[in-house]
């Protein structure tokens, strides 16, 4: 298979099903996020495009590209996600930047840690993060991030 759903309305998935337009269709993808620099968006198809461009090179510059760009990505899947969108994350195997991605969107979304949102994933889709996460960092400062971000506003609510 080359698309897995995580959550209800969120798939994960590699460059087969990006291309597959039977796949678009029959699950209704609205939004496609495209964590490549190079994988093409489907021609004359509808859905909204969502880039993050980067590579899975192991890089220091792409891990620190990702973790910059993180709130920016975790916020444009929340708007989609939150209007009912179906969404398809992917990037060339569904493996490492789109599977970073998800975990992070499920720290913001499900609340979980770090290590909660890898294992979740790889439940559904064994492949995921294989045979380590590369984009570890990115995910570790996502999640410090979003924690310092609610704390400071829980704080502010208590003044």
């Amino acid at each position: 298979m080359s698309a897995n759903e995580i959550i209800p309305n969120l798939f994960l998935g590699d460059i087969t099903a990006s291309q597959s337009r039977d796949f678009i269709k029959s699950m209704n993808i609205n939004v496609v996020v495209n964590c490549s620099k190079n994988i093409p968006f489907l021609k004359d198809e509808k859905y909204k495009k969502i880039r993050v461009p980067v590579h899975d090179n192991l890089k220091e510059e792409e891990i620190s590209n990702m973790a910059k760009w993180s709130a920016s990505i975790v916020r444009q899947i929340w708007d989609e996600y939150s209007k009912g969108s179906t969404i398809l994350v992917h990037c060339h195997a569904g493996m490492q930047r789109s599977a970073a991605v998800v975990a992070m969107f499920l720290i913001f979304y499900q609340r979980y840690t770090h290590k909660e949102a890898i294992d979740y994933i790889q439940k559904r889709r064994p492949i995921a993060f294989q045979p380590r996460p590369n984009f570890y960092k990115s995910i570790i400062f996502f999640e410090t991030s979003l924690n310092d971000t609610l704390r400071k506003k829980i704080e502010m609510e208590r003044e």
